[in-house]
């Protein structure tokens, strides 16, 4: 199977390492001029700009220049990202005096997707769609759903909503279905619900990354295991309907945050801060990047034998944004988080 993207989404070779101690150039989106070259990285992610305001955007890893998205925004997230040809699509979410509301943008200019209080949380470019998974609050009740090509798609008995992929003619989005009881992962395939399975003394989980191989559907995130009086958040995911626990109810809290497969290989990025989990797993097997215990994987994608693994590191109360070759640290960036990375074709 072809891998273009994970997390979130634009689920790929190395020109320069650029000095992680270097300050980035800023480029705002509205006015894009840096020309992508084939090869290219772009990792999307939001940087904190001051104590009340953080920006959304993208760091063109081979160039090092961070193109800044919605820079009159209070708040604004940078959650998934892909290219066709030289045009780069983020989506996101950006909050304003007026609200908070789900975005998708091409090369810097925003592309409306609603009018209601939302957010986004995933993307997936299939052909020339553009798909953006998100959540949206109407008539005071939240729901999970999707928009191609700007076309809201609203998907039923739904809460929450993390990712999407598309496979042919089909459209797969992971989250949660609205209960009145605990969270209950799902997923939805052209939009009808599929539940998934809670066993192994799972009581409740969430989805939080979709992908599908040939006809097997992957989903990540975690389950809730009883635990003395307390549940415990215990990383895991899906092959259609079987459950694969990643840790164990003894280990201390930890998320599956992205799952992709390649052939018979089955890799999940996740951990926690200050769990001491493995940041990506390969087969059910963990590994801990440099032997760091306080590192998470958010997205990663595969070139050929190569792994790269973009997540942060959180020490001293403040999350460093970390780029990973094969368990080698090639981008720094204080005060951010990465959580979308692809490679222009």
């Amino acid at each position: 199977m072809r891998l273009p993207v994970f997390l979130a989404v634009c689920l790929i070779t190395f020109t320069t390492l650029l000095s992680s101690c270097k300050k980035d150039p800023v480029e705002n989106g509205n006015n894009r001029t840096e020309p992508l070259q084939s090869g290219d990285i772009l990792i999307a992610g939001t940087i904190s700009v001051s104590p009340a305001t953080n920006g959304a955007g993208y760091w063109n890893h081979n160039t090092g220049v961070f193109t800044r998205l919605s820079p009159t925004a209070y708040y604004a997230y940078a959650r998934g990202i892909a290219v066709i040809g030289k045009d780069v699509y983020v989506a996101g979410d950006s909050a304003s005096v007026a609200g908070r509301y789900a975005m998708c943008w091409k090369n810097g200019k925003s592309m409306g997707l609603t009018s209601l209080e939302s957010i986004g949380v995933g993307l997936f470019i299939s052909g020339t769609d553009i798909y953006v998974a998100g959540m949206l609050t109407a008539n005071n009740r939240r729901s999970a759903a999707y928009w191609k090509n700007g076309t809201l798609n609203m998907l039923p008995n739904s809460f929450d909503a993390s990712s999407i992929y598309v496979s042919g003619t089909d459209v797969y989005v992971g989250g949660t279905l609205n209960t009145s009881g605990p969270s209950a992962p799902a997923y939805w395939k052209n939009g009808v619900a599929v539940p998934l399975p809670l066993d192994q003394g799972a009581s409740a989980g969430f989805v939080s990354s979709i992908t599908v191989s040939g006809a097997d559907v992957y989903t990540a995130g975690y389950v809730l295991i009883k635990q003395n009086i307390s549940n415990n958040m215990v990383p895991a995911y899906w092959k259609n309907n079987t459950l694969v626990l990643l840790g164990s109810v003894s280990s201390p809290p930890a998320e599956a945050k992205s799952i992709g497969v390649s052939g018979s290989d089955v890799y999940v990025a996740g951990g926690t801060a200050s769990a001491g989990l493995a940041n990506y797993w390969k087969n059910g097997i963990g590994s801990l990047i440099n032997g760091s215990r306080t590192t998470a994987g958010v997205a990663f994608l595969m070139a050929g034998p190569d792994v790269y693994l973009a997540g942060y590191d959180y020490t001293n109360s403040s999350a460093t944004a970390k780029l990973w070759k094969n368990g080698t640290e090639i981008r720094s960036v204080p005060q951010a988080d990465f959580s979308g990375i692809c490679q222009v074709p």
